[in-house]
């Protein structure tokens, strides 16, 4: 039988369905994840860094025409902390290039491991030596040729550091905060991260801004924002942190790590106010039912960027409100949002924002709707819904050609 085409309704017509607004929702975070990529890089930035897999063919680095057959020393040192030695000579056992014939641990505090790390000027441990006749013709990422063997004692914090006598890379935390501040940013989100990625902790602990501890801390360090973290020296044994530290923090005389940069909402003690609450104005048109919901860019902005929120309000565009905002931010798309101006303070937004948006009187207008494909919204000044007129039209092609294909498939039937 035929297909008819069955002309829709204008409810139907303008409907969009709901893989069209995942398809919008996502292009639109997109735009929100670019501004905050600062804001993230305050955690990311404690990531270790991705190396390009390695393939077979490049693990050696040099010709090798015999396996060679080594034997693995590791001078261990009493450290639950440091890297355990047993699992990372097994990692080198493992390895492909070479044969391990032996595997010997030998205590640092003995007169073998003295002798070891006298001979082979061993700065960190856990250390790994590895001698053999061949060894010294194969090069190998983060070992050392030293004396004939092949070294490795770049160990990564926590270590032993042979100079100082001393465990390195265990920090101590201090987690300063104001416990009358209960939309301030919870800081254990960023000590959890910190931990995932390997930071060894030896100590953490909070305090209050109103203790007698608090106030000495205050003082001593001049800090101006709180919730804030204080790192011992030992955070900065860490790659990930020294790469990123003079952007985020300072670092004492006393060598104390005091985090500047932290994440809205804060209490800036110098004005006594919370910053970074965000009160936010949906202007939307009733009579567009087949817009967009604003809502989704509220939680959106909120997923992205840990966004605080104050008042939360509807205006639409027939009101006296409504249209004195659409005045004032020369708005043509909608429906849309504005923002306080504690938008500010969050890391990036001012400078960012002309991209996507207006800045002005210090408050926050997304305005360049037009940016995002799928997006369904109204033009004010057209009075035309924008998204819809795409979709109806592939499905039209769509059924047309289903009806094409139906009528060649009777006509050959009839033919037969």
């Amino acid at each position: 039988m035929k297909k008819k085409h069955v002309k829709k309704s204008n409810d139907e017509t303008y409907k969009i369905s709901k893989k069209q607004l995942g398809y919008a929702i996502l292009v639109l975070a997109v735009i929100v994840i670019l501004i905050a990529l600062y804001y993230q890089g305050v955690f990311d930035s404690f990531l270790p860094e991705q190396k390009e897999e390695v393939k077979p063919e490049k693990q050696v680095l040099g010709e090798i025409k015999i396996i060679p057959e080594v034997e693995l020393t590791a001078v261990t040192i009493d450290c639950k902390e440091c890297i355990n030695a047993s699992q990372a000579a097994d990692i080198i056992s493992d390895a492909p290039i070479f044969k391990v014939l032996k595997t010997e641990f030998i205590e640092s505090d003995s007169e073998e491991g003295k002798a070891l790390i006298e001979k082979y000027d061993l700065k960190r441990l856990p250390a790994f030596i590895m001698t053999g006749e061949e060894i010294s013709n194969i090069d190998l990422p983060t070992f050392e040729k030293r004396e004939g063997a092949q070294v490795f004692d770049a160990t990564p914090p926590p270590y032993y550091d042979v100079d100082s006598e001393k465990i390195k890379g265990l920090v101590e935390v201090i987690k300063l905060t104001d416990t009358d501040c209960e939309k301030c940013f919870d800081l254990n989100k960023l000590t959890v991260n910190l931990k995932q990625f390997g930071i060894k902790f030896a100590s953490e602990k909070e305090v209050s801004i109103d203790s007698d501890e608090g106030k000495e801390l205050v003082s001593d360090y001049s800090i101006t924002k709180v919730p804030t973290i204080i790192f011992s020296s030992d955070a900065n044994e860490y790659e990930q942190i020294q790469k990123i530290w003079e952007t985020v923090g300072s670092t004492e005389s006393d060598g104390k790590m005091i985090l500047r940069t932290v994440n809205p909402p804060y209490m800036d003690l110098e004005t006594d106010s919370i910053k970074g609450v965000v009160d936010i104005t949906h202007l939307v048109d009733a009579s567009c039912e087949e817009c967009f919901d604003t809502a989704e860019l509220k939680k959106m902005f909120e997923q992205q960027m840990g966004m605080s929120w104050g008042i939360d309000k509807t205006v639409d565009v027939s009101s006296t409100e409504g249209k004195q905002l659409i005045k004032d931010f020369d708005i043509k798309l909608i429906p849309t949002v504005i923002f306080s101006s504690d938008l500010g303070d969050y890391p990036t937004i001012p400078d960012m924002w002309s991209q996507i948006g207006i800045e002005k009187d210090g408050k926050y207008a997304l305005t360049k709707l037009d940016l995002v494909q799928g997006l369904v919204y109204k033009n004010l000044e057209t009075d035309e819904i924008v998204g819809l007129k795409e979709e109806t039209t592939e499905e039209s092609t769509t059924e047309s050609v289903e009806e094409t294909e139906t009528d060649t498939s009777e006509g050959n039937s009839t033919e037969e």
